[in-house]
């Protein structure tokens, strides 16, 4: 009945894939899980093969590392079941009623999300708090919230989709490196006018990146933004990206190049507040504004 897909990357998912088993087995309904790796350390890789002994779990490892949206699809094509969850490797489940919760409300003809969700105490590590404070501000949303703008707010962490639905779309593997094949997966499901439908069964994000990583990571998936962006440049849902819609504003009024000398002047000085004890986000997001600016001017 469902196939829990679970890509992998540097993460150890023994303790998630164990807490799943038991949700699943109390349903007494047919599952899997399916683990991939996409070319973890070998230290890592050696912690989950444990997965290879547990019963309805399968586990397999890539050669070599193909990236976000590859390793989705190749899931898919693993999967037995007619219902995926697609869940990160890097969360854990918020309560016993997840699983169930997501068969209550997750037919095979749309597109169920179920959230993202941040612990109310910071990090421990310094160097991952502003992560975690961009996370609780930014993605942590009710269904209300994400139901506003349902397309725009598609999130790849954690969603359900009947397989042969997920098998007529698939992740672009045009998008590479990190950022925003959730974006492009979103405007093909409202090209093809099927609902998507946000509940309140949000994971845990417990993975916090460093806040280098996590600014690099960041200016990788602007790139990307830009991409889908020349690619799209009226496409109504893709307006609907926070940076985007201030971008167009400023571009109207032909000034996007003043931005864009701010961050080569600037930039240096607002990565250093990020990368401080007290990050602002609203410097993060004019950083990404003047980085977006920066990178359009170049052509």
């Amino acid at each position: 009945m469902i196939s829990v897909l679970i890509p992998v990357y540097q993460q150890v998912v023994v303790d998630l894939v164990e807490a799943l088993l038991s949700q699943l087995r109390a349903r007494v309904v047919p599952f899997e899980i399916v683990v991939m790796d996409d070319g973890s350390e070998i230290a890592i890789r050696k912690v989950n093969s444990a997965l290879l002994q547990l019963q309805n779990v399968k586990y397999i490892e890539l050669e070599k590392n193909v990236g976000r949206s590859t390793i989705r699809n190749f899931l898919a094509s693993e999967a037995a079941y007619d219902l995926l969850l697609f869940l990160d490797c890097d969360v854990s489940l918020p309560d016993d009623l997840f699983i169930e919760r997501y068969l209550d409300y997750s037919p095979k003809k749309h597109v169920t999300v179920g959230g993202i969700a941040y612990r109310n105490d910071p990090p421990s590590d310094r160097k991952k708090y502003f992560r975690w404070k961009y996370g609780q501000a930014r993605e942590s949303q009710s269904k209300s919230i994400r139901q506003q703008h349902p397309y725009a707010s598609f999130k790849t962490a954690n969603f359900c989709i009947g397989r042969s639905l997920f098998l007529k779309i698939r992740f672009s593997e045009a998008i590479t490196g990190y950022g925003h094949e959730d974006t492009l997966f979103g405007l093909e499901l409202a090209r093809l006018k099927i609902p998507i439908y946000h509940i309140d069964n949000p994971i845990y994000h417990d993975g916090m990146e460093d806040a280098h990583v996590f600014l690099s990571k960041s200016e990788q998936a602007v790139q990307n933004l830009l991409a889908l962006y020349r690619v799209n440049p009226s496409d109504v849902n893709i307006e609907r990206v926070a940076l985007l819609k201030t971008f167009k504003r400023i571009k109207r009024f032909r000034v996007n190049f003043i931005f864009a000398l701010i961050y080569k002047f600037v930039g240096k000085l607002m990565r250093r507040n990020l990368f401080g004890s007290y990050p602002s986000i609203f410097i993060f997001s004019f950083y990404k504004l003047c980085f977006f600016c920066h990178l359009y001017g170049k052509g």
